[in-house]
């Protein structure tokens, strides 16, 4: 039978090593973790950024088309008057 005493120096020691890496790799994985937030939040501020400006450009269009439809009713009046004559 194998004494306990004898084997408890190669448990420590294979025990410190498997911790060391259990650290470091959780060490990783929380920068990954960090790093997916980080690039998460910038995403979610870049889409609001842009959904801003494509709700401004809308509105522009919006306003240009209403000009444009104004524009094409006195437009047919004229005409319309021209072609009676």
């Amino acid at each position: 039978m194998v004494d306990l005493n004898s084997s408890l120096p190669v448990v420590t020691t294979v025990g410190s090593v498997i911790g060391n890496i259990m650290w470091a790799v959780s060490y990783m994985i929380g920068g990954l973790f960090g790093l997916y937030v980080v690039m998460f939040l910038h995403k979610i501020f870049t889409f609001k950024k842009y959904d801003r400006k494509i709700d401004s450009i809308v509105e522009t269009l919006e306003v240009m088309s209403k000009k444009l439809d104004k524009i094409n009713k006195e437009f047919t009046k004229v005409n319309a008057g021209k072609k009676k004559k």
